[in-house]
């Protein structure tokens, strides 16, 4: 089977208008080592396309999916709809085995491979890996999940926000997964990743459900997740600096991410008849990232980023100890700048209820129950228990609305 799509986009407006749409996220048209783009700040109008092409074998234990796609630069719908990018364009293949027959262990069984492309309309490479997987379906009704990941390292156009390119480190990456019976009234899930990223980068995460079901009636599900992220390049702020002449007059600064993150969704859903139920979800969030080194991007198209006070000039604080003083270069020509202690804690509680009557028909009733909690205490330091009792010490935001639909 083969198809596709195409679609074009013209938007026209102010030159201020149009500046704005070209060093927005989705572009960054003043990239200073872009070799196809650049900054027109009289433009009034920006054009662009966006179209894929697929073939597809779907019959038969054996199927295969390939693709061709682009995104141009100046491509822009969020009039109408939205692209979180532009200036892409790349290709897949993905060859799938599977066998749908009971055997001695399984009831259904895949492996697929699959290889990817990305490059940008500088013909420069964005992205470059491979995937697999395997997916079983036990005699139990167990389901069993395993997947590789590889991507090589290539060059990235958009961590510097819009300044040079630079390295976009490769990755390795595994994810396993299992999921009981859900035919149960007491059903689960464990999920694990690990991936390593070249230059010290990586991230472990540890996910699961579980989920009861007393009655058909009532479903109550936990699905806690807990990660720990290392990040060696978290860009933080872009400082001009006529002295930075290897990096275009620009000093972009990150910091070296440190950060460990504990979420726990609860959902339950009551139906008391077909015209009466009540949903109730809550999501808490305790996030805490800390950063141990302050650096700055030496040169484009490299990862390499030396650090304040230890590589490269110096690093103090203000006396209250929320705002780095940082001197590039020393006793050297650049000027200092002030950069806030960019350490956080966010401790967060969502909660939401719903109740819903039809009274008649076609006409529904709403009561609803929305809270927030929030703290930002002991930024860059994770405590569970401490973190626990401060979100929920913290003041509450609480809304209630009625909607009637006649």
């Amino acid at each position: 089977m083969l198809l596709g799509g195409l679609a074009g986009s013209a938007v026209s407006g102010s030159p201020a208008a149009i500046l704005r749409l070209q060093t927005s996220a989705q572009r960054y048209y003043q990239r200073p080592d872009a070799p196809h783009v650049r900054v027109d700040p009289q433009a009034t109008s920006l054009s662009g396309w966006s179209g894929r092409i697929a073939l597809n074998k779907n019959s038969g234990n054996v199927t295969a999916n390939a693709g061709l796609w682009g995104i141009s630069p100046g491509f822009e719908p969020n009039d109408a709809g939205f692209a979180t990018q532009t200036d892409r364009g790349g290709g897949h293949g993905l060859v799938l085995w599977r066998k749908l027959k009971p055997d001695r262990w399984t009831r259904t069984r895949q492996v697929w491979v699959a290889k990817w492309w990305t490059f940008n309309y500088g013909r420069e490479s964005q992205g470059d890996g491979v995937q697999s997987a395997v997916n079983l379906q036990l005699l139990n009704y167990w389901k069993t999940n395993l997947s590789l990941q590889r991507s090589w390292a290539t060059l990235d156009d958009k961590l510097t926000r819009g300044g040079p390119t630079v390295i976009r480190p490769g990755i390795e990456s595994v994810n396993a997964s299992v999921v009981s019976d859900d035919r149960r009234r007491f059903w689960g899930s464990a999920s694990v990743t690990a991936q390593r990223r070249d230059y010290g980068n990586w991230t472990r995460a540890l996910g699961g459900s579980v989920s009861l079901k007393p009655w058909a009636a009532l479903t109550l599900t936990a699905a806690p997740t807990f990660m720990r992220v290392r990040n060696v390049a978290q860009y933080l702020a872009t400082v001009p600096d006529p002295t930075a002449t290897a990096t275009f007059g620009s000093r972009y600064v990150f910091g070296r991410l440190d950060q460990t993150e504990l979420s726990m969704p609860l959902r339950v859903n009551l139906v008391l008849s077909p015209k009466l139920s009540v949903q109730l979800y809550t999501q808490a969030l305790l996030s805490s990232g800390d950063y141990p080194a302050i650096t700055e991007l030496a040169a484009p198209r490299t990862y390499d980023f030396p650090a304040y006070g230890t590589d490269v000039g110096t690093r103090g604080r203000t006396e209250d100890g929320s705002v780095y003083l940082i001197d590039p270069d020393g006793a050297g020509p650049a000027a200092p700048f002030r950069l806030a202690v960019p350490d956080f804690n966010v401790k967060a509680l969502r909660a939401n209820a719903v109740l819903r009557w039809e009274f008649r028909l076609g006409s529904t009733l709403y009561l609803v129950w929305t809270q927030r909690r929030q703290d930002q205490a002991h930024p860059g330091d994770f405590s569970l228990g401490r973190d626990t009792r401060d979100l929920f010490r913290s003041p509450s935001d609480d809304v209630f609305m009625i909607k009637v639909a006649w």
